[in-house]
């Protein structure tokens, strides 16, 4: 169970990347116990992911894992993409600025970044 706000969700799939072997990591994709498998999601993934020429390494109705290359764009924007996570926005100087303007106080590590761009 996860916490959002207060209240208490389920997670409806779980995902794992790690190091597959030197050179190459691996996405597990895992749908919940608790509820209905995703078995149509993980279908779809999973051919997009072998199409662009990632390798199968394990496959179940609703669940597996495939390794990739980390230095092909297309395979992590896939791995990416079947492990849900989300890109953290990159946020520019005039756009720091700007929110500075009507009062916005950035954090260190933000005005780093735009500052690194």
């Amino acid at each position: 169970m996860i916490r959002r706000g207060g209240s208490k969700q389920s997670m409806t799939f779980s995902f794992l990347v790690y190091e597959h072997s030197e050179g190459e990591l691996g996405v597990i994709f895992i749908t919940s116990a608790t509820k209905a498998p995703r078995i149509r999601r993980w279908r779809q993934m999973s051919s997009a992911c072998l199409a662009a020429g990632m390798t199968l390494q394990q496959m179940g109705d609703a669940e597996g894992c495939l390794s990739f290359n980390p230095t092909n764009p297309e395979h992590v924007q896939l791995a990416i993409k079947l492990a849900g996570v989300k890109r953290k926005r990159q946020v520019s100087a005039e756009h720091l600025a700007k929110l500075a303007s009507v009062g916005f106080k950035a954090m260190k590590h933000t005005v780093e970044r735009a500052s690194a761009v």
